[in-house]
């Protein structure tokens, strides 16, 4: 377990399973598979959103973790993309044949993925609207208390002080232990020194260019995606050549075990968000125990910062 401390004072692990596959075309029994796997290999923080799922990921969560009586479990969950409508039957059929498509060809998937993100209703800020996803996510998750809730897509516009109170109210009554913002990183760079202290955690993708993520100035800067850049590593470690030996002996690793880049790829990630979280997915069981990391390679000052120095743009 790679721990750290969450601002309402639950400690946690900072590889972190994503649920955006939960759900969709995969019912609960499969959905099941993967979280019972994500659970086997030691996941102990889970992030969600209404949205993911097509609507449905938050539910089967916490079904789950109710199910395995998971009371040392974290989670993260979201407000600003609106839940989607129930899906019917047929349409959770067509999407249980293309999804094997779709991860065969994870380009043509992201693609898809961001349309749907796209046409949901997005920008849900409101009071009463906050209020009752809020209410919803603690009920389907079978939980009295958030303990990481995030702003979905939060623009600078956004940031009001009728949010600021909802907020406040929440952290108040002891619905959510921390309030923060995931959005893209070109989102945050309109935030920057915009946003109040009410806000500890700032979430976004991981770039393999850019070690630098946004972070608020009192709190954790999370991150996801790290394991798309395979092929951005993997082409590295083609131009390295004969350097290859060389470079194995220093991250201490084998690379020509498959496993290696995934564990290069989420150290960097981990050394790039300090005490943040990393967030993590894959919709194969048998995959999901190969994301965890052991001590060794988790440590940030050892491989995530040999990796950063030998494959970053300086």
């Amino acid at each position: 377990m790679i721990e750290t401390t969450l601002p309402n004072g639950r400690k946690t692990d900072r590889l972190v399973f994503g649920c955006a596959g939960i759900g969709g075309s995969l019912d609960y029994a499969a959905s099941r598979k993967l979280l019972m796997a994500a659970w086997e290999a030691g996941f102990r923080h889970f992030d969600t959103a209404p949205s993911y799922g097509m609507g449905m990921s938050e539910a089967y969560l916490g079904r789950f973790l109710k199910e395995v009586g998971a009371t040392d479990a974290t989670i993260t969950t979201k407000v600003g993309i609106a839940k989607p409508a129930a899906v019917s039957g047929s349409k959770r059929l067509v999407m249980s044949v293309v999804r094997p498509i779709l991860n065969q060809v994870p380009a043509i998937r992201r693609k898809l993925g961001d349309r749907m993100r796209q046409g949901a209703a997005r920008g849900q800020f409101a009071p009463e609207f906050i209020e009752r996803s809020l209410d919803e996510s603690l009920k389907a998750l079978n939980v009295e208390q958030i303990d990481i809730y995030l702003m979905h897509e939060l623009t600078r516009e956004d940031l009001t002080d009728e949010l600021e109170r909802v907020i406040e109210r929440a952290k108040a009554s002891g619905k959510i232990g921390s309030a923060g913002i995931g959005s893209r990183r070109q989102k945050f760079a309109a935030l920057e020194g915009a946003t109040p202290d009410i806000y500890e955690f700032f979430q976004t993708s991981w770039d393999w260019d850019n070690p630098s993520l946004p972070r608020p100035a009192h709190g954790m800067a999370n991150c996801h995606g790290a394991l798309r850049a395979i092929g951005w590593l993997e082409a590295q470690l083609n131009a390295a050549g004969d350097r290859q030996p060389e470079i194995a002996a220093k991250l201490d690793v084998d690379i020509g075990n498959p496993q290696t880049k995934a564990d290069i790829l989420l150290s960097m990630a981990l050394a790039d968000s300090g005490n943040g979280l990393v967030i993590a997915q894959s919709s194969r069981p048998a995959r999901i125990a190969d994301i965890r990391l052991d001590q060794r390679v988790a440590d940030p000052n050892r491989m995530g910062g040999i990796a950063n120095d030998l494959f970053r743009r300086k």
